[in-house]
């Protein structure tokens, strides 16, 4: 029967140093886990007490600083790999400076050993000195080695200063990832806000500060700014209306056949800070309820061609238009009626897939309430003019 193989004093040790590393490393990881999730609470708290559009402007601030870490990590990186080369080459020289010491010494024992003690011991005169050739070529053999001797230390002190410089990388390096970590873990927070956003505003229910009577200002919760343009928020800024279900935009409220499809357009490009007015003065410019002259659809039609380009609205294609929306610029697809008898007719274009059987998407009031739709689905085949804000 074979022997059993006993273990030693020093596997008990290694591995005991092995259990106690693994739970160390376990604990910093635990660790880690809930000083993350200490920082999610605290940021929830943060972007909980900021405006929406401000959330999407921070969510794209980050995106820029996160681009701009890694395109410095990818530089260190490749920093790195330039001090790591230039570490293996010194090595490479080092060993072949130690290989030729080898030989050097080599060829200097065997001098010693063997080829002076087989000189004959004749010194003669030269220059009326006595000279010693083999002495000569000792001294040129121990020459070399101390050059080598030289040039080693030289490679180890150019070596301990790159591996300086790599450390400090690398270093640099760390700093970057645990940055870019941070901004990570903003996003991942910001990310959940968004979709509470979406939760909060899908559509289907309105918010019922929104629900005032038609001809009153509204000013609604989810709010977008002409430099933080995401179209996620400006679907969260249509959908905070619910315009299938809200009473501020139910058709014959007076009991005159009236739509209110120039109010929802009112509503949603004045929370995009791209207004087209309900009340204006005879510049055109807005003016507070009841201050002004009231435009009706088709007036607010006139008011595009007319005042449009000088606050920021531009006509553009079908396509194009759906472009844009899906980009988050405020788009409004438009009717001009020239039945003096008749109404125009407003939606927002809002986004989403484009088809060209049906051109862009749209929310709209009118004759029909709905907050997914087509521009064939509200206008039929009327001739369609479409603006958008820059």
């Amino acid at each position: 029967m074979a022997n059993a193989v006993r273990p030693t004093a020093n596997g008990f040790t290694n591995h005991r140093l092995c259990q106690d590393t693994c739970s160390v490393l376990e604990t910093i990881a635990v660790s880690r886990i809930r000083l993350n999730a200490i920082k999610k609470r605290a940021l929830k708290k943060q972007y909980s007490a900021i405006a929406w559009s401000d959330v999407f402007a921070a969510e794209k601030e980050l995106h820029k600083k996160i681009q701009g870490l890694k395109h410095r990590s990818e530089k260190l990186l490749e920093e790195i790999v330039d001090w790591q080369d230039k570490v293996l080459a010194l090595e490479e020289k080092k060993g072949a400076l130690f290989e030729k010491r080898l030989e050097l010494e080599e060829e200097l024992a065997h001098w010693y050993t063997r080829v002076i003690p087989a000189i004959p011991l004749k010194p003669k005169l030269a220059g009326g000195a006595m000279g010693t050739p083999w002495r000569t070529k000792s001294d040129e053999i121990e020459a070399q080695v101390t050059t080598i001797d030289q040039q080693i230390i030289q490679s180890d002190d150019r070596q301990e200063l790159i591996e300086d410089n790599l450390s400090r990388s690398r270093a640099r390096l760390a700093r970057l990832e645990r940055s870019v970590r941070e901004c990570q873990i903003h996003c991942e927070v910001i990310e959940e806000r968004i979709q509470l956003l979406k939760q909060l505003h899908d559509g289907t229910n309105y918010t019922p500060s929104t629900a005032k009577p038609p001809g009153q200002s509204v000013d609604a919760p989810v709010q977008s700014v002409l430099d933080n343009r995401d179209p996620r928020l400006y679907d969260a800024v249509i959908d905070q209306y619910g315009v299938s279900s809200n009473p501020r935009y139910r058709q014959n409220r007076k009991g005159q056949g009236e739509t209110y499809c120039n109010i929802f357009v009112w509503d949603v490009t004045r929370s995009m800070g791209a207004e087209i007015p309900h009340w204006v003065d005879a510049n055109g410019d807005s003016v507070d309820v009841g201050r002004g002259r009231e435009l009706d659809a088709n007036e607010s039609i006139r008011w595009l061609e007319r005042h449009g380009q000088s606050h920021g609205w531009s006509v553009v294609s079908a396509e194009k238009a759906q472009s844009l929306a899906n980009q988050g610029y405020p788009v409004v697809a438009t009717f001009y009626n020239p039945d003096t008898e008749g109404i125009g007719h407003v939606a927002m274009v809002r986004p989403s897939e484009f088809f060209t059987q049906y051109g862009p998407a749209i929310a709209q009031a009118g004759a029909s309430n709905f907050n997914v739709g087509s521009v064939k689905q509200g206008f039929g085949d009327r001739n369609v003019v479409y603006y958008y804000h820059e």
